[in-house]
């Protein structure tokens, strides 16, 4: 075990499952469950493919969010991560999950 003060003693839960819904042909709903760690900000992340660089489309307290610059449907891919800000003695840090990925 570390000793060290700033080590984390617990690790952020994901966002739960992740769908998304075309609203045209360059906009779309992304929805998600909750994480079970209260105060959760979601970021979502916007990508061409599943394998290539992602793109911040906003951050939200919110279970969903439109994205109204998408690519056209069938080339959209989602990333969302749960994320919120603990604190240590040492200071404080944002603990991020583990990304929860959905393509459309």
């Amino acid at each position: 075990m570390n000793s060290r003060p700033e080590s984390r003693s617990w690790e952020q839960h994901s966002a739960g499952t992740v769908t998304v819904t075309s609203q045209g042909t360059y906009s779309a709903k992304v929805e998600w469950l909750a994480s079970p760690d209260s105060g959760s900000t979601y970021y979502v992340y916007r990508g061409d493919t599943a394998t290539g660089s992602w793109t911040l489309v906003n951050s939200t307290s919110a279970l969903q969010l439109v994205d109204n610059s998408a690519s056209p449907i069938g080339q959209r891919h989602y990333l969302v991560k749960a994320t919120i800000v603990s604190a240590t003695g040492a200071g404080s840090y944002v603990n991020a999950s583990v990304g929860r990925y959905r393509a459309n």
